[in-house]
């Protein structure tokens, strides 16, 4: 008489050892069969994780990757472009408005002969030789804390030889004193200058 076989259901250890025989007889190709894109969590996959040059060309999508992709200048120039229109003219400046008028640099000058006359000046009220290449000098103010700069010259084109100095008058604010010198021996001489009183 023979015997009824049972049906029976392989157990779990029974399944995992099937497919441990059965994987380690056909590889890794069984494995990869099983694995898709659904079984790799977003971001588990690093640079690290990938073999060199295992991505190429033919895996990569055209027209995804983009100019900051590439190493400088992997990329070649493209041909230049038409040049554009000229643009319309601008609209003109609007003029600066005029600057205050300066000062004169100086106000106060005189230019006296060698006989202490007056030849012509500004703000000038009297001149005088008081001695052999002594002259004074009187303006219409205080220059008593002004910058005196003489100079031998004539009142004409000439220009004497000489030597000069200049000094505030002892009591007049108004006043500048003149001293004129032979250029050779330095002896007091009369001669005619210029002077120029800057305050």
């Amino acid at each position: 008489m023979k015997r009824k076989l049972l049906s029976r259901r392989p157990s779990p250890a029974m399944a995992v050892a099937v497919i441990a025989l059965v994987s380690s007889l056909t590889g890794g190709a069984v494995a990869a069969g099983l694995i898709d894109s659904a079984d790799i969590k977003n971001g588990s996959v690093t640079k690290k994780d990938l073999h060199k040059n295992a991505v190429n060309s033919k895996k990569v999508k055209n027209k995804t990757l983009k100019a900051r992709d590439f190493a400088p200048g992997e990329l070649k120039e493209g041909v230049q472009g038409i040049q554009g229109l000229k643009g319309d003219k601008g609209n003109p400046g609007d003029d600066g408005t005029d600057g205050v008028d300066g000062a004169d640099a100086t106000a106060l000058w005189a230019v006296i002969g060698d006989d202490g006359a007056t030849a012509r000046g500004s703000h000038v009220v009297s001149s005088a030789r008081n001695a052999m290449g002594f002259y004074t000098v009187i303006f219409d103010q205080d220059v008593s804390g002004c910058a005196y700069v003489p100079a031998i010259g004539g009142t004409d084109d000439s220009i004497p030889k000489a030597l000069i100095g200049a000094a505030r008058t002892s009591g007049n604010v108004n006043g500048v004193n003149i001293d004129t010198f032979d250029y050779d021996t330095g002896g007091f001489q009369d001669n005619s200058f210029h002077l120029a009183v800057f305050c």
